[in-house]
């Protein structure tokens, strides 16, 4: 068990974290968590590179040097990224809705990038069915993109797009 003082809207909070390894947000946040591509992440990937460029957005990015009320936060790899804007994209399949210690390091997570500046934008697999059915077409691949442009405030600006240099 470790007590933990977080800083939530100006008001700290004392966390207990209850665990059987008390390292397993540092395990589990930081290099050694999943580095694996999912086929929902490469479509999105995708998505945003057709609108953005290719240079501008980044797969498993690692975030270095996070900070927490000022301590020291462990690293966090972000399932996608466009790092020049601060955009971090978190796919959230059906496991971060089934497990506490899955939700307490996707908090610590998302607090650690919040204070490190970054914006981040949860894509909860119930919120983009499109994005996450397993067989593609042009209807899917349509409404798979606008489900993701949409979320992140593309989809009525195409000034946001290449010419802008994201």
């Amino acid at each position: 068990m470790n007590l933990v003082v977080l800083n939530v809207e100006n008001v700290l909070v004392p966390v207990v974290i209850m665990m059987g390894n008390s390292n397993w947000i540092l395990r589990n946040m930081g290099e050694q968590g999943n580095t694996e591509y999912r086929r929902e992440q490469v479509r999105c990937a995708r998505i945003l590179r057709d609108f953005l460029g290719n240079s501008a957005v980044r797969q498993e990015y690692t975030v270095r040097n996070l900070k927490i009320d000022g301590a020291s936060a462990p690293n966090c790899i972000l399932d996608l990224a466009i790092p020049k804007e601060k955009i971090a994209i978190r796919m959230m399949g059906k496991i971060h809705d089934k497990s506490k210690k899955r939700n307490l390091k996707d908090w610590y997570q998302n607090e650690a990038l919040i204070q490190a500046k970054w914006s981040v934008y949860d894509f909860h697999e119930d919120d983009f069915p499109n994005l996450w059915k397993p067989k593609r077409g042009a209807e899917v691949d349509q409404a798979s993109k606008e489900e993701v442009l949409k979320a992140l405030g593309f989809w009525d600006d195409p000034s946001i797009a290449r010419e802008s240099k994201v």
